[in-house]
């Protein structure tokens, strides 16, 4: 019966990664069936816009005209677009002044200038938008991110209900030609099903690139002002504080998503190492899930290692039993372990051979098939077989993101000011 002790063990691993990460993969696919059919007479009655589109922006011409574009073919509701400058040094002036001219009744600026000392001007940036926004509704996202449909504003906004204060939605990436995409991509979709638990306990903190809010809320959690000293996470550390005070929701499905242009390698990699300097600022709650999450990966390593030695163990005795041979005939082990090996019946063999089978198919169909239903509600490339890749490999990402945010620690409690060339 020895041979039965890995396999009761990788059971025992397989267990853990359904509760800690697998079962996490069903999150979108409920929470799109659950998305509400709210009809349009739901929707606030306003004289002016219902609502206000708040863009901080530097140094991103070429992102915010695309932006902007995509805004304006907007339908199905009144709304404002409210751009923030932030002291940029490219055309963004020109830039705006042409869309405005165009669209007088739908586009607005403002500016962070270059003199300002905030701690952090992208809070400031966003503050000032909020502050000029007219409509009761405030969404943030940023340039370069494009709506999948042009009902996105009227599907965010029929998420408002009675008590709602927060309203998250899911940001992809635009697809290139480099290989980092797929990476990012899953990383990106690991995060929103963190996000999906979070939010089924109570606590939200989704990024500003699909984000939307009461804009009294705002001003009744007093904005930024207890977590002005954090140096990024803006829009994780606003959507925490609202739903303190209030309830969150997130819209799910195409016509709820944006798109943004995929960063380069080193840019996500200093995301990952910021998002460890937000979680100080966080509750308890997301440090217990990535912790969970870290507990998983370490348990997806453990069960590759423990089913390969298995494999090897199967192989060895499935060879020398034929043969009438030893293991320590073939294979220099330890005395106990050849001895061990020597004394397998076939029906031990046997049976071992088929659990592991069992086993190493069960890894293969229930994860990935999970996985590809999620990467299908959130409108993502399947992961595939590629799915242990990146569970095997995510220790690595993961450290050398935990070395940086302890490297640059002393940077982040520096006011962070954008150059001025």
């Amino acid at each position: 019966m020895h041979l039965f002790a890995l396999p009761a063990l990788v059971l025992l691993t397989l267990i853990l990664l359904w509760l800690l990460r697998w079962r996490d993969y069903r999150l979108p696919v409920r929470a799109l069936k659950a998305e509400p059919d709210v009809p349009a007479a739901a929707l606030p009655t306003t004289e002016g816009p219902q609502v206000s589109v708040v863009i901080p922006t530097h140094n991103e011409e070429e992102a915010l005209a695309d932006t902007l574009r995509a805004l304006l073919t907007q339908q199905g509701v009144r709304f404002e677009i409210i751009v923030v400058d932030i002291a940029s040094s490219d055309n963004t002036d020109s830039l705006l002044e042409a869309f405005t001219t165009a669209h007088p009744a739908l586009i607005r600026q403002t500016h962070v200038p270059a003199s300002a000392r905030a701690l952090n001007r992208r809070q400031l940036a966003l503050t000032l938008g909020i502050r000029a926004a007219y409509a009761p509704y405030v969404v943030l996202t940023r340039p370069g991110c494009i709506p999948f449909t042009n009902e996105w504003l009227l599907t965010i906004l029929r998420h408002f209900n009675e008590g709602v204060d927060v309203v998250a939605a899911y940001t992809s990436f635009a697809y290139e030609d480099e290989a980092h995409y797929r990476t990012a991509t899953w990383s990106r979709v690991r995060s929103f099903l963190r996000q999906l638990r979070a939010w089924r306990r109570g606590h939200l903190a989704a990024d500003d690139t699909n984000l939307a809010l009461r804009r009294e809320a705002f001003f009744r959690c007093e904005g930024f002002s207890s977590v002005r000293r954090a140096p990024f996470g803006e829009g994780q550390l606003l959507s925490h504080l609202l739903t303190r005070q209030g309830h969150a929701d997130i819209a799910m499905g195409e016509n709820a998503q944006v798109q943004q242009p995929l960063p380069p390698a080193y840019a996500l990699r200093s995301r990952h190492a910021e998002s460890y300097e937000t979680l100080r600022h966080l509750p308890h709650v997301w440090r217990r899930l990535r912790w969970r999450n870290s507990l998983a990966t370490c348990c997806a390593v453990f069960f590759a290692l423990t089913l390969c030695l298995q494999i090897a163990l199967l192989s060895t005795s499935l060879y020398c039993l034929p043969s009438a041979q030893t293991p320590a005939s073939l294979i220099p082990l330890p005395p106990m372990m050849a001895q061990w090996l020597s004394s397998v019946t076939l029906p031990e063999l046997i049976g071992a051979s088929v659990l592991t089978l069992l086993l190493l198919l069960i890894a293969l169909i229930v994860p990935i098939s999970l996985a590809n239903r999620a990467a299908d509600a959130l409108s993502e490339p399947r992961p595939n077989l590629r799915l242990w890749t990146y569970a095997l490999t995510q220790p690595w990402r993961n450290l050398r993101a935990r070395l940086s945010q302890l490297r640059h620690r002393k940077e982040y409690h520096i006011p962070i000011v954008p150059p001025t060339d």
